[in-house]
């Protein structure tokens, strides 16, 4: 995950200095998803071994590709959105700290904009990540689901009242969800379950 999501540049700075990956690919952030791009950033020495030819892309050398990615870099960088992603990751874990508390839920990770809560699934009360995520849908927040977990990988625009106004839905759902007998619309999404 690139481009300033997780509250650094790429993930991979999360590690320290002295990690630098020979070979980094990066696709849709890298042009803030306007524009389908993908490239293949490595040093002058690795990148020679490819000759002209013989590698292709259907996206490949084109100049709206090129200037998508540069414009969505001059809003990272113009528009501090790293900073953001960072500042809203502080946010969610502020605001979601009294949840180390809650029955429902196992932890919350945080990396910049990126989020996951782990749910304490309990087949005798009905509680499912994909019954939570159904509750938070019928609330009007979409999140995704996944088998014991909740993801989110918000806007790094998203202003701190929406992120509030998210996180109480979410907590909304987790209270309530255990009261719920049978289907709750938007648990089962792409026939799972």
């Amino acid at each position: 995950m690139g481009s300033g999501k997780t509250g650094k540049f790429f993930s991979f700075n999360h590690l320290g200095d002295d990690c630098r990956p020979d070979i980094l690919v990066i696709g849709k952030s890298i042009t803030g998803g306007a524009y389908p791009a993908s490239f293949v950033l490595s040093d002058k020495h690795i990148m020679a071994v490819l000759k002209p030819y013989e590698s292709g892309s259907t996206f490949a050398h084109t100049p709206l590709a090129i200037a998508a990615a540069e414009a969505a870099i001059r809003a990272i960088d113009d528009e501090e959105m790293v900073q953001r992603a960072h500042d809203l990751g502080k946010k969610f874990e502020e605001i979601t700290l009294h949840w180390k508390d809650h029955r429902h839920v196992g932890s919350v990770e945080v990396r910049g904009a990126d989020f996951s809560v782990k749910i304490n699934e309990d087949a005798a009360t009905n509680v499912t990540a994909r019954r939570v995520g159904g509750l938070c849908l019928a609330k009007g927040l979409l999140l995704y689901a996944l088998e014991g977990r909740l993801r989110m990988s918000v806007a790094m625009v998203m202003t701190d009242e929406q992120l509030e106004k998210g996180v109480g839905i979410i907590e909304e759902a987790l209270d309530e969800v255990a009261e719920y007998e049978g289907f709750i619309p938007g648990e089962v999404w792409h026939g799972a379950y």
